[in-house]
């Protein structure tokens, strides 16, 4: 869970702080999954090392061919918690199962005191 949190955040900023001041409107953020339900099924589990220990079984993708997107926020930090939440629904997960959230956003701090 700490590689994907922290990847979507790191990602998020570059757009967010990188991109869009570039762009003339709006922006809008999409996330498709394609074949996620194919074998070997894609999964999930939710705390923040699903190996050790195992705080929940990991669970597989819900749907084969999966697209949300959302017009974006500029803020990095809620544009990784909308992203980790829609990533999470798709495998029938609680967004509230990550640990490196704060309310409705991700937490550098929380992310720093696991490295």
């Amino acid at each position: 869970m700490f590689v994907l949190t922290e990847i979507t955040l790191e990602y998020f900023r570059l757009v967010d702080q990188h991109v869009l001041p570039l762009v003339d409107g709006t922006w809008t953020h999409r996330i498709v999954a394609s074949e996620f339900t194919r074998p070997p099924a894609r999964t999930l589990a939710p705390g923040d090392d699903p190996t050790f220990p195992l705080l929940g079984s990991p669970q597989p993708a819900t749907s084969n061919d999966w697209n949300h997107s959302w017009k974006a926020l500029g803020e990095p930090e809620r544009d990784a918690y909308e992203a980790l939440r829609h990533i999470y629904a798709l495998f029938g997960l609680d967004i509230t199962a990550n640990p490196f959230l704060d309310t409705d956003r991700v937490s550098t701090a929380k992310l720093l005191e696991t490295k």
